[in-house]
């Protein structure tokens, strides 16, 4: 067996070796094609670091006005919070009495009496208590009670103020439903 290579095979190897590295060679762009796709490709960069800035900047805008109406948010609830809890320490009330006559040819209404009842709780130990009375449709005007009543222990308490002074039944008992 002879190992030496036949002329037509060295040829044939050659021709296809050439036939490759020209195909190669043929798919590769030139140094000033390289050079402009360089280019663009850095304009590219340069647009998207652009846009990157562009939406950090307007991330950070919308941070601020989430957290400034986060802020007025708590703000809000928190004056909501404190009319609240002074509104839970209110009460509001009252009771009124109504007559009401037919007597031959006259009949007659007497808005005999109508109190509005105002309390207030400052603090555990200090209350504000009051009672206004309007009689006989508004024509006599009475400051029933009006007076602040302060804890001094849990025994005693002192008051300061107009208050009914209890003194017999009657001072105790003057509501229409009690006399």
């Amino acid at each position: 067996m002879d190992n030496r290579t036949s002329p037509i095979a060295s040829l044939t190897a050659a021709a296809l070796l050439s036939v490759s590295l020209s195909a190669t060679a043929g798919d590769l762009p030139s140094r000033e094609e390289m050079w402009k796709i360089i280019q663009q490709q850095q304009k590219q960069i340069e647009a998207l670091q652009k846009d990157a800035q562009t939406s950090t900047v307007r991330i950070e805008e919308a941070n601020q006005k989430a957290t400034a109406a986060v802020e007025v948010a708590e703000q809000s609830q928190k004056s909501v919070s404190s009319a609240a809890a002074w509104a839970s320490k209110t009460q509001l009330g009252g009771y009124g009495e109504l007559h009401y006559n037919n007597l031959d040819s006259k009949d007659e209404i007497d808005l005999h009496r109508v109190v509005l009842l105002l309390n207030h709780q400052f603090t555990d130990d200090v209350r504000f208590v009051s009672e206004i009375e309007f009689e006989h449709d508004g024509d006599e005007v009475e400051v029933e009670q009006a007076y602040v009543e302060f804890d001094l222990n849990q025994q005693t308490f002192a008051k300061a103020g107009v208050f009914l002074m209890p003194v017999g039944i009657l001072n105790e008992t003057h509501e229409p439903a009690t006399f």
